[in-house]
């Protein structure tokens, strides 16, 4: 066990891998893989995991590991670390909302709003007595594209490269741009009605390209999920 003293941090979502590694509470910056066989375990004591995809991918990979390494998973609970779960059955509820919702209040003592800018849009409301007050889901920019590709003919799957929210000249730029302002005007509209009253919290990877567009004040932090799992298992 001698020189492995560092702890792996996995949050494995729909597209893609983040992960850091903390020593002694020091945490790296977060990175990104493709896939978990990437993922470099020297000097790794700990793995400690947020999945709300790819489980056969995970199950493999997890049986590869060293046995000496200790696996930890995170799993929602009616009431942990702080956050009370407002779901009826809340293994409904995704664990990197749970984490996202963790790392906040651990660390600010506010009324909170974290919103997630990833495959969904997730929008989550916490009172600053820990009470998870419910929330939102709807598609994230590529899931909107994706549907438009899928149920309509004659526009087909767009680019995915266009950031603007002014008209398009073309199919593609129209589906482009018209997602990309669905999504600011939505993530607009939270802090909007929240402005004065409560601090938001803007995570997920689709965070920096919709905030350019969108004013008030906010917050992105794109390592929420990764905090969580530090602190949810201390």
């Amino acid at each position: 066990m001698f020189g492995r003293n560092k702890l792996l941090l996995v949050d494995i979502g729909n597209t893609r891998v983040k992960y850091a590694y903390s020593t002694e509470g020091e945490l790296t910056q977060q990175c990104y893989a493709a896939s978990l066989a990437e993922l470099d375990l020297s000097g790794v004591i700990e793995v400690r995991i947020g999945s709300v995809a790819r489980k056969a991918e995970v199950e493999q990979w997890l049986a590869t590991l060293p046995d000496d390494i200790l696996i930890k998973q995170a799993k929602v609970s009616p009431e942990a670390y702080g956050v009370r779960c407002i779901y009826p059955d809340c293994s409904r509820l995704g664990v990197d909302r749970w984490l996202a919702m963790i790392a906040a209040r651990k660390e600010n003592t506010d009324d909170l709003v974290v919103i997630d800018l990833g495959s969904a849009i997730t929008v989550d409301y916490l009172a600053k007595n820990g009470q998870h007050d419910g929330g939102y889901i709807v598609p994230g920019l590529a899931m909107m594209r994706k549907s438009l590709g899928q149920t309509t003919e004659q526009v087909g799957l767009s680019g995915g490269k266009g950031k603007k929210i002014t008209p398009g000249s073309d199919t593609s730029s129209c589906v482009d741009h018209g997602v990309m302002r669905l999504a600011v005007n939505f993530v607009q509209s939270v802090i909007d009605e929240n402005a004065e009253k409560a601090q938001v919290f803007i995570t997920g990877g689709d965070s920096k390209q919709v905030c350019a567009k969108i004013s008030g004040a906010f917050e992105i932090d794109e390592s929420l999920v990764i905090r969580g799992l530090q602190h949810c298992f201390d």
